[in-house]
């Protein structure tokens, strides 16, 4: 769910402007901003998942993984001399990992539109039934959501969508926005000392249920560290969080004297002020809620709050905006894999044609977000799969061809290919166990 989406995409979509040469705060300001979204209503989850101290830990070690993942793809395009991650995956592995470039980049863009028309859903309804006074099967979240993709589709069909790119700078701001509600709220509870906060130390972190049945309703439960397999459930979130591997080769090639010190200190900036904007929700949102936040921290808060409501409106409206400008890339995406792995002949400038393809990719992103539990899970899911492959394993496999045999370098390309394919593997498999309960 970044705000940003991949260069080559948005160049079949006819959206890039040329790029001139750019300074290291603009650079850094691009990646940042690439890596933040809407997702980050998913991490206060994250951090209920791993414990207070680990998550932070977590954000910390994930961010240093994803920075020296940036240093290696501008490394290989060095090496390679390509200018683009699908084609730095054809110079060293062949057809294969562009095949597989392109299915996780799919699976990336379908899994952001995805995360979008849910947080549609849970924005939108609180607000509905609070000033309409009704929560009928009319107002539900899966039939706004409908009311909302319906209203979009035109859009979805667009060959261009250049007045709408300026939306996701206005996504950033909303999510600003909340960030200051949250912070608000948590510091009224913590001075009207209607909020206390306990620490709990062992393995199996309690249900919600549990600690509400256990507890006084104003005793907020949190722990330092969970030991148990459910860590599994938020390492994930944390990995899709910093994913902007995509964009990297683009902003360094657009940087101003493009040296590896430079793009260094781009990687570390853009990747500390990610991770601190997260930090925030995390911290805040974990320590307002504990045992009880939500897959979407949205959803903790009252539908009568109005500054809330303010920030669910505004998120909606720009999330629908926004939606299109994701949907491009992903139908062109599509249209592209179509043509060169299943009908070479396929008829992909006839609307008709065109049409087919967008209906179908509205439908899977509506059925996936009318079963999926809620935000945290798509982003798990997302970020233990395609989003790991695109941003640990694949440029730990262009280290291993770019960095010299016995290298330090190699050797640590070698350990970020092992982390992701372990990590993938564990975390999928503790997601599919726990689906339901997410």
């Amino acid at each position: 769910l970044n705000s940003d989406m991949p260069a080559a995409a948005c160049e079949a979509g006819g959206m890039c402007e040329s790029s001139p040469t750019i300074s290291i705060p603009t650079a850094a300001a691009l990646l940042a901003q690439t890596c933040l979204g809407a997702g980050a209503l998913a991490i206060p989850y994250a951090f209920m998942t791993t414990g207070l101290g680990l998550g932070m830990a977590l954000i910390v070690f994930v961010g240093m993984l994803s920075v020296f993942s940036f240093h290696i793809l501008g490394e290989s395009r060095d090496a390679s001399g390509e200018h683009s991650y699908p084609d730095i995956a054809y110079y060293f592995y062949g057809t294969r990992a562009l095949v597989a470039v392109q299915a996780s980049l799919l699976c990336v863009l379908l899994g952001g539109i995805i995360a979008y028309a849910i947080l549609i859903g849970d924005s939108l309804h609180p607000v509905v039934v609070h000033y309409t006074d009704y929560n009928g099967a009319a107002v539900s979240e899966h039939a706004l959501l409908a009311y909302i993709m319906v209203l979009i589709f035109p859009l979805t069909l667009a060959t261009s969508l250049r007045p709408l790119r300026h939306t996701t700078y206005l996504a950033l701001v909303c999510l600003v926005y909340l960030l200051f509600v949250i912070a608000l709220r948590f510091g009224q509870q913590a001075m009207s000392r209607e909020l206390s906060v306990k620490v709990i130390q062992h393995s199996n972190h309690p249900s919600a249920a549990a600690v509400a049945a256990a507890v006084p309703k104003e005793l907020v439960m949190v722990s330092v560290i969970n030991g148990s397999v459910r860590v599994l459930l938020g390492v994930p979130i944390f990995m899709a969080a910093f994913l902007a591997q995509f964009n990297v080769v683009a902003v360094r090639d657009s940087l101003e004297r493009p040296t590896p010190a430079r793009f260094a200190a781009v990687s570390i900036s853009a990747i500390a002020g990610a991770g601190i904007f997260y930090c925030g929700f995390g911290l805040l949102g974990y320590l307002s809620y504990g045992t009880e936040v939500r897959g979407d921290l949205l959803n903790n808060y009252s539908a009568s709050d109005i500054y809330v409501n303010l920030g669910r409106v505004a998120l909606t409206v720009v999330l629908a905006c926004t939606y299109p400008l994701v949907f491009l890339p992903l139908r062109e995406t599509t249209l592209g894999l179509i043509v060169t792995h299943v009908w070479a002949s396929a008829p992909v400038t006839r609307l008709w044609f065109r049409i087919i393809v967008v209906l179908l990719l509205n439908g899977i992103t509506y059925g996936v977000a009318y079963l999926a539990p809620n935000l945290s899970a798509v982003l798990a899911l997302v970020g233990a799969t395609c989003g790991n492959l695109l941003a640990f394993i694949l440029p730990g496999m262009f280290g291993l061809k770019a960095f010299a045999t016995g290298s330090a370098k190699r050797k640590a390309s070698l350990a970020l290919v092992v982390f992701g394919v372990v990590i993938g593997i564990a975390a999928t498999a503790v997601i599919a166990v726990y689906w339901n309960e997410m």
